[in-house]
Protein backbone atom coordinates (compact mmCIF):
# COMPACT_ATOMS: atom_id res chain seq x y z
CA UNK A 1 0.00 0.00 0.00
CA UNK A 2 1.73 3.20 -1.40
CA UNK A 3 0.14 6.34 -1.07
CA UNK A 4 0.72 9.82 -3.01
CA UNK A 5 1.44 13.02 -1.27
CA UNK A 6 -1.91 13.83 -2.80
CA UNK A 7 -3.58 10.62 -1.54
CA UNK A 8 -2.43 11.70 1.47
CA UNK A 9 -3.97 14.65 1.44
CA UNK A 10 -7.57 13.90 0.34
CA UNK A 11 -7.78 10.97 2.92
CA UNK A 12 -6.87 13.13 5.59
CA UNK A 13 -9.50 15.99 4.25
CA UNK A 14 -11.96 12.94 3.98
CA UNK A 15 -11.12 11.81 7.97
CA UNK A 16 -11.86 15.14 8.35
CA UNK A 17 -14.72 15.65 6.89
CA UNK A 18 -16.19 12.58 8.65
CA UNK A 19 -15.18 13.68 12.28
CA UNK A 20 -16.90 17.38 11.45
CA UNK A 21 -20.13 15.45 10.51
CA UNK A 22 -19.98 13.26 13.39
CA UNK A 23 -19.38 15.87 15.66
CA UNK A 24 -21.82 18.28 14.31
CA UNK A 25 -24.93 16.54 13.32
CA UNK A 26 -24.74 13.31 15.49
CA UNK A 27 -24.97 13.95 19.19
CA UNK A 28 -23.04 10.39 20.32
CA UNK A 29 -21.34 11.05 23.70
CA UNK A 30 -22.88 13.71 26.51
CA UNK A 31 -21.13 16.97 27.15
CA UNK A 32 -19.37 20.11 25.83
CA UNK A 33 -18.05 20.08 21.80
CA UNK A 34 -14.86 19.26 22.82
CA UNK A 35 -15.35 16.01 25.01
CA UNK A 36 -17.41 15.09 22.05
CA UNK A 37 -14.24 15.55 19.61
CA UNK A 38 -11.99 13.99 22.22
CA UNK A 39 -14.40 10.94 21.79
CA UNK A 40 -14.53 10.71 18.48
CA UNK A 41 -10.88 10.74 18.57
CA UNK A 42 -10.25 8.17 20.18
CA UNK A 43 -12.75 5.64 18.46
CA UNK A 44 -11.42 6.61 14.68
CA UNK A 45 -8.10 4.71 14.84
CA UNK A 46 -10.13 1.80 15.04
CA UNK A 47 -12.24 2.42 12.27
CA UNK A 48 -9.27 3.53 9.85
CA UNK A 49 -7.79 0.10 10.58
CA UNK A 50 -10.87 -1.55 10.00
CA UNK A 51 -11.69 0.74 7.14
CA UNK A 52 -7.98 0.35 5.28
CA UNK A 53 -7.55 -3.48 5.93
CA UNK A 54 -10.57 -4.16 4.09
CA UNK A 55 -9.86 -1.96 1.23
CA UNK A 56 -6.21 -2.47 1.02
CA UNK A 57 -6.67 -6.14 1.95
CA UNK A 58 -10.14 -8.13 1.47
CA UNK A 59 -10.76 -6.30 -1.64
CA UNK A 60 -7.41 -5.69 -3.38
CA UNK A 61 -5.37 -8.40 -2.83
CA UNK A 62 -8.02 -11.30 -2.49
CA UNK A 63 -11.47 -10.27 -4.19
CA UNK A 64 -9.88 -8.48 -7.19
CA UNK A 65 -7.24 -11.18 -7.40
CA UNK A 66 -10.12 -13.87 -6.92
CA UNK A 67 -8.58 -15.98 -4.17
CA UNK A 68 -11.89 -16.88 -2.81
CA UNK A 69 -10.36 -19.57 -0.46
CA UNK A 70 -8.23 -17.00 1.07
CA UNK A 71 -11.18 -14.64 1.39
CA UNK A 72 -12.77 -17.30 2.95
CA UNK A 73 -10.48 -17.46 5.54
CA UNK A 74 -9.78 -13.79 6.26
CA UNK A 75 -13.75 -12.13 6.31
CA UNK A 76 -14.08 -13.70 9.66
CA UNK A 77 -10.75 -13.35 11.00
CA UNK A 78 -11.19 -9.82 10.23
CA UNK A 79 -14.48 -9.47 11.60
CA UNK A 80 -12.96 -11.58 14.64
CA UNK A 81 -10.22 -9.06 14.93
CA UNK A 82 -12.49 -5.94 14.62
CA UNK A 83 -14.80 -7.05 17.16
CA UNK A 84 -11.97 -8.28 19.89
CA UNK A 85 -10.23 -4.13 19.31
CA UNK A 86 -13.89 -3.33 19.17
CA UNK A 87 -14.04 -4.56 22.64
CA UNK A 88 -10.79 -2.72 23.75
CA UNK A 89 -11.59 0.07 23.23
CA UNK A 90 -14.96 0.34 24.91
CA UNK A 91 -13.60 -1.02 28.07
CA UNK A 92 -10.36 0.20 27.78
CA UNK A 93 -10.31 3.38 26.09
CA UNK A 94 -13.38 5.51 26.48
CA UNK A 95 -14.42 6.64 29.91
CA UNK A 96 -18.15 6.50 28.49
CA UNK A 97 -20.37 4.94 26.55
CA UNK A 98 -21.87 6.49 23.65
CA UNK A 99 -25.50 7.59 24.42
CA UNK A 100 -27.26 5.75 21.67
CA UNK A 101 -25.54 2.56 22.69
CA UNK A 102 -27.84 -0.58 22.79
CA UNK A 103 -28.92 -1.59 26.22
CA UNK A 104 -27.87 -4.49 26.02
CA UNK A 105 -23.83 -3.12 25.29
CA UNK A 106 -24.59 -0.76 28.21
CA UNK A 107 -25.19 -3.33 30.79
CA UNK A 108 -22.85 -5.70 29.90
CA UNK A 109 -19.83 -5.45 32.24
CA UNK A 110 -17.88 -8.87 30.61
CA UNK A 111 -15.49 -8.50 28.07
CA UNK A 112 -16.33 -11.47 26.32
CA UNK A 113 -20.33 -10.80 25.91
CA UNK A 114 -20.29 -11.61 22.17
CA UNK A 115 -24.04 -9.81 21.74
CA UNK A 116 -22.99 -6.72 23.53
CA UNK A 117 -19.61 -6.96 21.04
CA UNK A 118 -21.29 -7.38 17.51
CA UNK A 119 -23.72 -4.86 18.77
CA UNK A 120 -21.34 -2.23 18.94
CA UNK A 121 -20.22 -2.90 15.90
CA UNK A 122 -22.74 -0.74 14.33
CA UNK A 123 -20.17 2.41 14.79
CA UNK A 124 -17.70 1.04 12.79
CA UNK A 125 -19.27 -1.19 10.01
CA UNK A 126 -21.09 1.76 8.04
CA UNK A 127 -17.71 3.96 8.13
CA UNK A 128 -16.02 1.15 6.32
CA UNK A 129 -19.31 0.12 4.27
CA UNK A 130 -19.17 4.28 3.07
CA UNK A 131 -15.35 3.68 2.69
CA UNK A 132 -15.02 0.75 0.85
CA UNK A 133 -18.34 2.19 -1.53
CA UNK A 134 -16.13 4.94 -2.15
CA UNK A 135 -13.41 3.39 -3.18
CA UNK A 136 -15.37 1.19 -5.08
CA UNK A 137 -16.90 4.31 -7.32
CA UNK A 138 -13.47 5.38 -7.33
CA UNK A 139 -12.00 2.11 -8.59
CA UNK A 140 -14.58 2.32 -11.09
CA UNK A 141 -14.21 5.69 -12.58
CA UNK A 142 -10.24 5.21 -12.54
CA UNK A 143 -11.05 1.88 -14.66
CA UNK A 144 -13.11 3.96 -17.21
CA UNK A 145 -10.87 6.09 -17.85
CA UNK A 146 -8.28 4.27 -18.54
CA UNK A 147 -10.23 1.79 -20.80
CA UNK A 148 -11.40 5.09 -22.54
CA UNK A 149 -7.72 5.84 -22.95
CA UNK A 150 -6.54 2.68 -24.44
CA UNK A 151 -9.53 2.57 -26.86
CA UNK A 152 -8.15 5.86 -28.10
CA UNK A 153 -5.00 4.62 -28.13
CA UNK A 154 -6.04 2.23 -30.26
CA UNK A 155 -7.95 4.15 -32.18
CA UNK A 156 -4.83 6.58 -32.91
CA UNK A 157 -2.72 3.33 -33.76
CA UNK A 158 -5.29 2.05 -35.96
CA UNK A 159 -5.41 5.72 -38.02
CA UNK A 160 -1.72 5.75 -38.33
CA UNK A 161 -1.79 2.42 -39.38
CA UNK A 162 -4.15 2.93 -42.36
CA UNK A 163 -2.78 6.52 -43.20
CA UNK A 164 0.46 4.52 -43.71
CA UNK A 165 -1.68 1.91 -45.79
CA UNK A 166 -2.74 4.89 -48.29
CA UNK A 167 0.00 6.53 -49.29
CA UNK A 168 2.63 4.45 -50.03
CA UNK A 169 -0.88 3.57 -52.67
CA UNK A 170 -1.22 6.81 -53.82
CA UNK A 171 2.86 6.85 -54.55
CA UNK A 172 2.34 3.41 -56.60
CA UNK A 173 -0.01 4.60 -58.44
CA UNK A 174 1.62 8.01 -59.19
CA UNK A 175 5.02 5.99 -59.93
CA UNK A 176 2.83 3.57 -62.65
CA UNK A 177 2.00 6.75 -64.45
CA UNK A 178 5.65 7.97 -64.23
CA UNK A 179 6.79 5.12 -65.54
CA UNK A 180 4.30 5.00 -68.42
CA UNK A 181 5.45 8.65 -69.83
CA UNK A 182 8.76 7.48 -68.93
CA UNK A 183 9.01 4.63 -71.58
CA UNK A 184 7.52 6.71 -74.75
CA UNK A 185 10.37 9.50 -73.86
CA UNK A 186 6.72 11.67 -73.11
CA UNK A 187 7.72 15.92 -72.65
CA UNK A 188 5.48 15.67 -70.03
CA UNK A 189 7.96 13.25 -68.02
CA UNK A 190 9.36 16.56 -65.88
CA UNK A 191 6.14 17.78 -65.04
CA UNK A 192 5.25 14.73 -63.49
CA UNK A 193 8.11 14.66 -61.06
CA UNK A 194 7.23 18.11 -60.16
CA UNK A 195 3.85 17.26 -59.28
CA UNK A 196 4.58 14.43 -57.66
CA UNK A 197 7.26 15.67 -55.44
CA UNK A 198 4.58 18.40 -54.24
CA UNK A 199 2.19 15.23 -53.52
CA UNK A 200 5.49 13.47 -51.43
CA UNK A 201 5.70 16.50 -49.62
CA UNK A 202 2.53 16.90 -48.53
CA UNK A 203 2.81 13.35 -47.79
CA UNK A 204 5.80 13.14 -46.11
CA UNK A 205 5.41 16.49 -43.65
CA UNK A 206 1.89 17.23 -43.31
CA UNK A 207 0.12 14.53 -43.31
CA UNK A 208 1.51 13.52 -39.80
CA UNK A 209 -0.83 16.09 -38.56
CA UNK A 210 -4.05 14.79 -37.16
CA UNK A 211 -5.43 17.79 -39.01
CA UNK A 212 -4.51 20.08 -41.69
CA UNK A 213 -5.93 22.89 -43.54
CA UNK A 214 -8.77 21.99 -46.13
CA UNK A 215 -6.95 24.14 -48.97
CA UNK A 216 -3.98 22.23 -48.61
CA UNK A 217 -5.75 19.21 -49.35
CA UNK A 218 -7.33 20.50 -51.99
CA UNK A 219 -4.50 21.81 -53.54
CA UNK A 220 -3.16 18.01 -52.58
CA UNK A 221 -6.20 16.89 -54.79
CA UNK A 222 -5.34 19.32 -57.66
CA UNK A 223 -1.74 18.08 -57.88
CA UNK A 224 -3.14 14.65 -58.28
CA UNK A 225 -6.00 15.84 -60.87
CA UNK A 226 -2.48 17.33 -62.86
CA UNK A 227 -0.95 13.91 -62.80
CA UNK A 228 -3.91 12.34 -64.32
CA UNK A 229 -4.53 14.80 -66.92
CA UNK A 230 -0.41 14.57 -67.78
CA UNK A 231 -1.41 10.46 -67.76
CA UNK A 232 -4.53 10.87 -69.44
CA UNK A 233 -4.24 13.44 -72.15
CA UNK A 234 -7.39 14.06 -74.06
CA UNK A 235 -8.87 11.07 -73.89
CA UNK A 236 -10.44 12.68 -70.47
CA UNK A 237 -12.26 15.70 -69.84
CA UNK A 238 -12.13 16.84 -66.26
CA UNK A 239 -14.17 20.09 -64.52
CA UNK A 240 -12.74 20.90 -60.58
CA UNK A 241 -14.81 23.15 -58.83
CA UNK A 242 -14.30 24.67 -55.06
CA UNK A 243 -16.44 27.37 -53.34
CA UNK A 244 -16.57 28.55 -49.38
CA UNK A 245 -12.95 27.65 -48.06
CA UNK A 246 -11.81 29.55 -45.45
CA UNK A 247 -7.81 29.96 -44.53
CA UNK A 248 -8.95 28.52 -40.72
CA UNK A 249 -10.93 25.58 -41.66
CA UNK A 250 -9.21 22.19 -41.18
CA UNK A 251 -9.58 18.56 -42.24
CA UNK A 252 -8.28 14.63 -41.44
CA UNK A 253 -5.48 14.48 -44.17
CA UNK A 254 -5.97 12.06 -47.32
CA UNK A 255 -9.59 11.96 -47.33
CA UNK A 256 -10.73 13.68 -50.42
CA UNK A 257 -7.90 11.17 -52.47
CA UNK A 258 -9.50 8.17 -52.78
CA UNK A 259 -12.89 9.32 -53.97
CA UNK A 260 -11.27 11.24 -56.83
CA UNK A 261 -8.59 8.09 -57.57
CA UNK A 262 -11.55 5.99 -57.95
CA UNK A 263 -13.55 8.02 -60.18
CA UNK A 264 -9.83 7.94 -62.50
CA UNK A 265 -9.69 4.09 -61.86
CA UNK A 266 -12.97 2.95 -62.57
CA UNK A 267 -14.49 5.72 -65.21
CA UNK A 268 -14.56 4.99 -69.15
CA UNK A 269 -11.75 3.97 -70.84
CA UNK A 270 -13.46 2.79 -74.32
CA UNK A 271 -14.18 5.99 -75.47
CA UNK A 272 -14.06 9.94 -74.47
CA UNK A 273 -14.23 10.00 -70.29
CA UNK A 274 -15.30 12.76 -68.05
CA UNK A 275 -14.39 14.00 -64.13
CA UNK A 276 -16.50 16.08 -62.47
CA UNK A 277 -14.99 17.14 -58.89
CA UNK A 278 -17.00 19.59 -56.75
CA UNK A 279 -15.98 20.94 -52.80
CA UNK A 280 -18.31 23.45 -51.53
CA UNK A 281 -17.99 24.24 -47.70
CA UNK A 282 -21.56 25.81 -46.10
CA UNK A 283 -22.19 26.64 -42.24
CA UNK A 284 -18.60 24.81 -41.39
CA UNK A 285 -19.44 21.19 -43.47
CA UNK A 286 -18.06 20.36 -46.31
CA UNK A 287 -20.05 18.49 -49.49
CA UNK A 288 -17.66 16.99 -51.57
CA UNK A 289 -19.09 15.22 -54.83
CA UNK A 290 -16.73 12.75 -57.51
CA UNK A 291 -18.87 11.65 -60.64
CA UNK A 292 -17.73 10.18 -63.54
CA UNK A 293 -18.86 7.98 -66.34
CA UNK A 294 -18.94 4.28 -66.50
CA UNK A 295 -17.99 1.68 -69.55
CA UNK A 296 -21.09 -0.38 -70.40
CA UNK A 297 -19.40 -3.45 -68.93
CA UNK A 298 -19.59 -1.90 -65.41
CA UNK A 299 -20.25 -5.09 -62.94
CA UNK A 300 -23.07 -4.08 -60.55
CA UNK A 301 -21.44 -2.90 -57.16
CA UNK A 302 -17.87 -3.71 -58.36
CA UNK A 303 -16.50 -0.55 -58.15
CA UNK A 304 -16.99 0.77 -54.65
CA UNK A 305 -16.37 -2.35 -53.02
CA UNK A 306 -12.80 -2.60 -54.42
CA UNK A 307 -9.96 -0.93 -53.90
CA UNK A 308 -7.45 -0.26 -51.09
CA UNK A 309 -8.44 3.33 -50.88
CA UNK A 310 -11.98 3.21 -50.53
CA UNK A 311 -11.74 0.50 -48.31
CA UNK A 312 -9.56 2.75 -46.04
CA UNK A 313 -11.15 5.59 -46.08
CA UNK A 314 -14.38 4.41 -44.83
CA UNK A 315 -12.43 2.53 -41.82
CA UNK A 316 -10.68 6.57 -41.39
CA UNK A 317 -13.72 7.74 -41.49
CA UNK A 318 -16.06 5.97 -38.96
CA UNK A 319 -12.66 6.48 -36.38
CA UNK A 320 -12.24 10.08 -36.89
CA UNK A 321 -15.87 11.49 -37.63
CA UNK A 322 -18.29 8.55 -35.78
CA UNK A 323 -22.02 9.27 -36.50
CA UNK A 324 -21.19 12.52 -38.06
CA UNK A 325 -20.03 12.08 -41.59
CA UNK A 326 -22.21 10.86 -44.57
CA UNK A 327 -20.48 8.45 -47.25
CA UNK A 328 -22.64 7.56 -50.12
CA UNK A 329 -22.71 6.69 -53.88
CA UNK A 330 -25.46 6.57 -56.79
CA UNK A 331 -24.95 4.34 -59.87
CA UNK A 332 -27.02 4.79 -62.81
CA UNK A 333 -25.20 5.29 -65.92
CA UNK A 334 -22.74 7.68 -64.05
CA UNK A 335 -20.88 7.16 -60.91
CA UNK A 336 -21.41 9.70 -58.30
CA UNK A 337 -19.71 9.78 -54.95
CA UNK A 338 -21.03 12.45 -51.99
CA UNK A 339 -19.08 12.68 -49.06
CA UNK A 340 -20.36 15.55 -46.41
CA UNK A 341 -18.05 15.82 -42.80
CA UNK A 342 -17.75 18.94 -40.40
CA UNK A 343 -14.60 20.99 -40.51
CA UNK A 344 -12.59 21.28 -37.38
Amino acid sequence: MHFTRTEILWHAAGWLLYLAVRVAFFQLYPGDLWFRVQMELLELPLKMVAFYVAVFVLIKQLLARRNYAALAVAVPVYVLAVTFLNRLEDFYLLPVQPITAHPSALAAHTFWDVKAAFLNLIYVYPVVGLGISLYLVKDWLATQVKTERLAREKAEAELQNLKKQLQPHFLFNTLNNLYALTLSQSEQAPETVLRLSEVLSYMTYDCEQDLVPLQKEWEMVQHYVALEKLRLGEKVTISIYGVGMEPQQKVAPLLLLPLVENAFKHGNRLGKAWVRLNAQVQQNRLTFTVENDLPAYTIEEKIFASGVGLTNLRKRLELLYPRSFVLKTQKTDTYLATLQLPLA
